[in-house]
């Protein structure tokens, strides 16, 4: 009894199996996961090229509809923005100049603080000294040394060629000679009072005995006196 249900069980599988590959047959492993949908997206491009539709987006294996690509030149938030927050625009040459003067300022103000100085500007620099007044003239303290001719003249009894004193005697040097030694006629005279003139005339400055040597003139001095 027992061989006998093992022989029909096995007889009843068998049947099954012969049923199920007559009915359905081997798998259609053509048809894949998914190629139908990939068939349908080329046909409904294709149709969209033609017609100046927008392509359709192929369909995934789960029949969704993936999302389209990102723009690369959109911003990550998702917000373009407009002109004047800083998109685009160039620095100018007075951009640039402000932004040096404030570095150098920055930089200057940390040296000095550094250095313990205080930050000096134009207006607070110190003003020019004034030049040095030029030194006057030095004016003599002493009057020229010798005798003094206007009092010479003053007390003189006589006038320029008028004789007034004896002369004779050998002169050894020429009146012309003696005289040019001298670079003026106020020199002359001084010198000639000064070795014993008018008594004495060693140099022979004073020939006529008048007792002006060289021909010393006493009248712009004996004018006053008269």
């Amino acid at each position: 009894m027992r061989r006998r249900g093992g022989v029909a069980a096995g007889l009843i599988g068998a049947m099954a199996l012969a049923g199920c590959m007559t009915d359905g047959g081997p798998p259609d492993r053509a048809g894949g996961v998914g190629f139908g949908d990939y068939q349908d997206y080329l046909a409904r491009r294709e149709a969209a090229l033609q017609g100046g539709a927008a392509a359709p987006m192929p369909m995934a294996p789960d029949g969704t509809q993936p999302a389209p690509p990102a723009a690369l030149d959109s911003p990550a938030s998702g917000v373009i923005p407009e002109a004047g927050e800083g998109w685009g625009q160039l620095a100018t040459g007075d951009d640039l100049n402000r932004a040096g003067r404030s570095e150098a300022a920055e930089i200057g103000a940390e040296t000095l603080s550094v250095l313990g100085a205080a930050p000096v500007t134009p207006s607070a620099a110190a003003p020019a000294p004034a030049p040095a007044p030029a030194p006057a003239a030095a004016v003599p303290s002493h009057p020229e040394a010798g005798p003094n001719l206007a009092a010479y003249a003053l007390a003189a009894p006589n006038r320029l060629g008028e004789p007034a004193y004896r002369r004779g005697g050998l002169k050894l040097m020429s009146h012309e000679r003696s005289c040019a030694r001298y670079a003026s006629s106020d020199q002359a005279q001084r010198d000639f009072l000064e070795r014993g003139g008018p008594a004495r005339d060693p140099r022979n400055l004073d020939p006529d005995g008048d007792g002006f040597a060289c021909a010393w003139d006493p009248t712009p001095f004996q004018s006053v006196r008269n």
